[in-house]
């Protein structure tokens, strides 16, 4: 491991916040007996299907995984029951070319409650992994990433040496550390995955350590850790919760949950210089306040994410940032209680067509949280 200091931040001008008249429907709201509060965002197929998990509910209270049709229809594939299966899965399931998923529960069986890895096939849910405390780490709340050769890569937010780990898992099963943070200035408490640069390269964030508040790191395949940014707590951000995306120039985009100028948390830009430049820093007004879903990028640059507090309504936001530094609130959620959804907390997913999809943790009809389309042209 190698920190590097802390890099030089600036703060992007501050440009008005445009109205939007984009349009949303709620495709599912969710009730008791097909899970409640999804915490993921959604994975598609070919035919357009979505996949998708919520941390409770099901037939065991422990979280389920669904399957949605592109008009609503949702069929729950896998209730947890909360034992060595695995229990309220925070992430959105991975899916390979054969159609099975794989995913993580943050936690399962009362004895050895520190979450799973699983796979998930049309016959059957298999735990590939059941977390130890030391040396796997525990509590596991990221998304998996695959590689070419099928591996899978993830985070535990939690335990190992004291503050989280960065794993592989094979398709079979076999789990290996590749990084075990310390929990100083390298960094501690990792909840959201890693992605990757296409060589030898990993990337992601981690909520406290760094300065104390939080930092973003790189991490070769081969465990090489590396201290790309460390937060201040000040206007820069604090406390990441999400991951990150890169654009292919060598920059990557992320937010904090805290900081900023109100402490409602930022949308950043880390140049590959180490230096990073707040591109909006939340009010907790209407624009918006707390993102925790990762941030997506489209093909002109510009950005997509949520904000899960805030908005005219105070149930979150769904905003854009251009190219040029334009930030539009998309949709303000009416307020928690309303049909519409409230409290949007998982990265979206951008179809070619423009349509964004996401996930609400609360509203709906049953108060329950939904999956919704945005319209945006």
């Amino acid at each position: 491991m190698s920190a590097k200091p802390l890099a030089i931040f600036a703060i992007a001008s501050l440009l008005p916040i445009a109205a939007s008249g984009a349009k949303l429907t709620v495709l599912h709201s969710f009730g008791p007996g097909d899970g409640v509060h999804p915490r993921s965002g959604v994975t598609l197929d070919d035919n357009g299907n979505f996949y998708g998990t919520t941390l409770h509910g099901g037939d065991f209270s422990a979280g389920t995984v669904y399957k949605m049709t592109p008009k609503g229809k949702e069929t729950v594939l896998y209730s947890f029951k909360g034992t060595t299966d695995g229990a309220f899965p925070y992430a959105k399931p991975a899916r390979d070319a054969a159609g099975t998923l794989y995913g993580t529960t943050n936690g399962g069986d009362v004895s050895s409650d520190f979450g799973t890895v699983f796979k998930l096939t049309a016959k059957k849910e298999k735990a590939l992994h059941i977390l130890a405390s030391s040396p796997d780490g525990c509590s596991p709340e990221s998304d998996l990433l695959a590689d070419a050769a099928g591996n899978f890569y993830g985070t535990a937010s939690a335990c190992a040496v004291g503050a989280g780990s960065v794993f592989k898992i094979t398709p079979n099963g076999k789990f290996t550390v590749i990084y075990s943070f310390l929990g100083g200035t390298d960094g501690a408490n990792p909840p959201a995955g890693v992605i990757s640069d296409g060589a030898d390269g990993l990337y992601g964030t981690t909520y406290n350590g760094g300065l104390g508040w939080g930092t973003v790191y790189k991490l070769t395949t081969g465990g090489t850790h590396t201290v790309l940014y460390s937060f201040t707590g000040g206007p820069d951000g604090r406390n990441p919760a999400t991951g990150l995306v890169a654009d292919g120039l060598g920059n990557l985009y992320g937010t904090t949950y805290f900081g900023g100028n109100t402490d409602a948390g930022v949308v950043f830009k880390l140049g590959s210089d180490g230096g990073e430049t707040v591109l909006h820093s939340f009010t907790g007004g209407n624009d918006g306040a707390n993102p925790q879903g990762a941030l997506i990028v489209d093909a002109k640059g510009s950005l997509y994410g949520t904000a899960s507090q805030g908005g005219e309504g105070n149930a979150g936001t769904v905003f854009e940032i251009a190219k040029n530094g334009k930030f539009k609130v998309l949709y303000a959620f009416k307020e928690v209680g309303q049909i519409d959804g409230a409290n949007p907390g998982a990265e979206l997913y951008l179809a070619p067509d423009g349509t964004l999809y996401g996930t609400t943790q609360n509203g709906g009809e049953n108060a329950s949280g939904a999956v919704f389309k945005l319209t945006t042209r």
